[in-house]
Formats: C-alpha cells, sequence, structure tokens
C-alpha cells in the first residue's frame, strides 16, 4: 500500500484546522493527548485516548471490558471514525465513531463479503 505523504507546511495547516474546529465546537478528531470517558447505555464505561501528533495518522487508544483496542482513523463524511481488525473476538474487528457527544462501537466481521457493522454499544461523553 503507497502511503501519502505531504509537505510539512500542509501538514501544520491541517493541525491548526482541527484545533480551530475543536474550539469551534464542529465535529474534528480531537486535540493531541486528549482523552474522554464515554458512559454506554448497557452501564459499560469506554475511555478514549486520542492522539493526533502527527495529523496524517490519527489514532485512539480504547479501555472498553478490560481490554486495551489500538485503533487507527479511517475516513468519514462526518465525525471521527477509527477501527482494529484486533477485535473481542476472532475474525472480528472494532469500529469507533464519534460524533459530537455520541459515539458508537460496533464489531465487523473481517471479510470483504460480511454484512454492515453491528453496533455493540452507543455511547454518550461523560460530563
Amino acid at each position: 500500500m503507497t502511503r501519502l505523504t505531504i509537505p510539512a507546511s500542509i501538514a501544520l495547516i491541517l493541525a491548526l484546522g482541527t484545533a480551530s474546529a475543536h474550539a469551534d465546537g464542529m465535529d474534528p478528531l480531537p486535540l493531541p493527548g486528549e482523552s474522554a470517558t464515554y458512559t454506554c447505555e448497557s452501564g459499560a464505561t469506554i475511555v478514549a485516548h486520542y492522539d493526533v501528533s502527527d495529523p496524517m495518522a490519527p489514532t485512539a487508544r480504547l479501555e472498553y471490558a478490560g481490554a486495551v483496542f489500538d485503533m487507527f482513523n479511517v475516513i468519514s463524511a462526518s465525525g471521527a471514525r477509527f477501527s482494529t481488525e484486533a477485535g473481542l473476538k476472532p475474525d472480528h474487528g472494532l469500529q469507533w465513531w464519534t460524533h459530537g457527544d455520541e459515539a458508537i462501537m460496533s464489531e465487523m466481521l473481517m471479510d470483504h463479503t460480511a454484512a454492515s457493522p453491528t453496533v455493540i454499544e452507543t455511547c454518550t461523553l461523560a460530563s
């Protein structure tokens, strides 16, 4: 897979745009080093540690159900979306998609013929 490289000046503009959008209440990627705790409808808690220090390769580390999942940014039309191939069960990945104060954790079967992701948790940012 070819990795897209961009000049440092454009990366800086993207990073500043992320910070600016965050301050304006839009739905950008979180600020570098930011952590957030989410309370889910099931009663579970998810702690997300976001790292966008490299605006071209943002990551999230989720703590859920006694496990830690390292996730990578996936392009989305809105919100911030992360995924990993290492899920709760063998051959199942996870997707974490935030939009405003809401977040959804879904499970994906790692097969190109699989159905859409199945929602595991629907969560709200804890205050």
